[in-house]
């Protein structure tokens, strides 16, 4: 099983900074043995949309969610293809908010790998909070993206 921190992850990931939203991760095989991953993210007091979203009620956005979702599927792409970890998101489908998340909470990510063809790959997300309770899930395609370099 692999299981590693930020360390890790910039080894691992293309994110750098504020950018990366994962803090760590341990391989897991749920569902029946198919490949997944688990990941924690802890929703930084002072984020950047804190204090826009909303003034006096931060809420964490749905597309900031979607986005350590995201993040999670490409680190499993990784672990399982050494892949780039260069992915574009395709699309996201059932996708469900289901509880707010505030800065403070502390949010588990696991995500399965349902499908992979060439540099499609599909999976499923859900995200918990430290309460265990289910805050967002769905599933999310993203496309691997060729490293062709950069030039000028």
């Amino acid at each position: 099983m692999t299981v590693g921190g930020r360390e890790a992850l910039e080894r691992l990931l293309p994110y750098r900074g504020e950018a990366l939203l994962i803090d760590e991760f341990s391989e897991t095989c749920p569902n029946g043995g198919q490949p997944g991953l688990c990941a924690t993210y802890r929703v930084p007091l002072g984020s950047w949309w804190v204090e826009g979203h909303f003034p006096g009620n931060p809420v964490m956005p749905g597309t900031m969610q979607l986005e350590v979702a995201a993040q999670a599927c490409a680190l499993l792409a990784v672990l399982i293809s050494k892949s780039t970890g260069q992915f574009a998101l395709a699309g996201n489908d059932e996708v469900r908010f289901r509880k707010v998340v505030r800065p403070g909470d502390i949010l588990t990510i696991l995500v399965t790998n349902t499908r992979h063809k060439m540099s499609l790959w599909k999976f499923s997300f859900e995200i918990t909070n430290q309460s265990g309770e289910l805050v967002a899930s769905g599933n999310i395609t993203g496309v691997e993206l060729k490293d062709e370099g950069n030039e000028g």
